[in-house]
């Protein structure tokens, strides 16, 4: 028996993983320039946190933030002055809560390979009319978990409503998995059948997870999951049914947040680290949490996605064939395959295996 020791974060410097430090710092300096409102970085190189900063929010965005407050009455900050916007986003720190946005599905897909790992779901390829047995005998009875997942369910999408937070589609819902269920097929599919749903296709995913296991995604991602990797100040959020919005808005820190991508990971520098088989593949603390052979398949990229001819979807997750960086730093591009989980406004965790990089970002919460 291998004595494991318990999970302690490792750290190093950039230049003793053998980093260029001026590209790094510059893009750093990219990251946390004022307009992108990032609240927390951090960059593992070879198993060990190599950055890890924070800040809160910045003179150009209370500046911003007022203007926009005075010119929508009712706004959420309409009667802030410069000290509740400092009260409420000046400090940041590694014990900061950020938010997931849509990076949570592919955290909720991990839930999803556990609950098939377990046998609670037959299989990725189980119709959802399995599940949701109001689908049986209409135009959505054959529509597979495997479609939902891959952003290729072929249901009409969902028309967006204007907001305090801008237009989507079922922000402002009461009940948006009844919303979302009760769409019927697309009239126009593309030839891919691939359409990225924001909201409501991974909404259905968690009402099958809780019809297969009796716990919702925020309850079993707690019994087999988050509680594993050492996750303790953490939520997810709901909707006025008490629906958890598997769709997005995972809260937790960011050590917390990058975990999941060190999870995830194959990586070369965990396994030296940490030991082999100890953290990555599924592993966690040497416990197999999530098979690897799901996390392979979740990986592979199932199908082109509509934003990029580079990008492709896999189970939830994201894999690029290559990264492009900003023409504001050197507008270089590297062939490389990157997976990631991403959220809007770049709440997101990248993995570079070839590198042995995790990187994840918190924007201001």
């Amino acid at each position: 028996t291998v004595n494991i020791p318990p999970f302690a974060w490792k750290t190093s410097t950039p230049a003793a993983e053998g980093m260029d430090a001026t590209k790094l710092q510059a893009a750093i300096d990219y990251t946390f320039t004022d307009i992108y409102n990032t609240q927390g970085l951090i960059i593992i190189k070879d198993g060990k946190i190599v950055v890890e900063q924070y800040q809160g929010i910045s003179d150009a965005s209370i500046t911003g933030l007022k203007r926009i407050a005075a010119n929508y009455n009712g706004s959420w900050s309409t009667d802030w002055d410069d000290a509740k916007y400092e009260t409420v986003f000046g400090t940041r720190d590694k014990n900061s809560i950020g938010v997931s946005n849509s990076s949570a599905k592919t955290i909720f897909g991990l839930l999803i390979g556990i609950a098939i790992d377990n046998g609670s779901i037959n299989s990725i390829d189980d119709k959802v009319s399995q599940y949701i047995t109001s689908w049986v005998g209409t135009v959505k009875e054959d529509i597979t978990l495997k479609d939902m997942i891959t952003m290729r369910s072929g249901l009409a999408a969902i028309t967006e409503t204007k907001g305090l937070i801008g237009s989507h589609t079922l922000m402002y819902e009461s009940d948006g998995l009844a919303v979302s269920s009760a769409r019927g097929l697309n009239p126009s599919p593309p030839a891919n059948k691939w359409r990225y749903d924001g909201m409501g296709d991974t909404l259905i995913l968690g009402e099958v997870l809780l019809i297969a296991t009796g716990k919702n995604a925020l309850e079993y991602g707690r019994d087999n999951l988050f509680t594993k990797m050492g996750l303790t100040n953490y939520d997810w959020w709901k909707n006025e049914t008490g629906t958890v919005l598997t769709w997005g808005n995972f809260e937790s820190t960011l050590r917390d947040f990058v975990k999941f991508g060190m999870l995830w990971s194959k990586d070369a520098g965990l396994d030296a680290v940490y030991g082999e088989n100890v953290i990555g593949e599924g592993k966690w603390n040497g416990e197999q949490l999530i098979s690897s052979s799901w996390l392979t398949d979740a990986k592979t990229a199932a199908v082109v996605t509509t934003f990029e001819d580079y990008i492709f979807y896999g189970y939830h997750m994201y894999k690029a064939t290559k990264l492009v960086s900003p023409a504001s730093l050197d507008n270089n591009e590297l062939t490389v395959d990157v997976y990631s989980a991403k959220g809007f406004n770049d709440n997101s965790i990248w993995t570079i295996p070839e590198y042995n990089l995790i990187v994840a970002r918190h924007g201001l919460y």
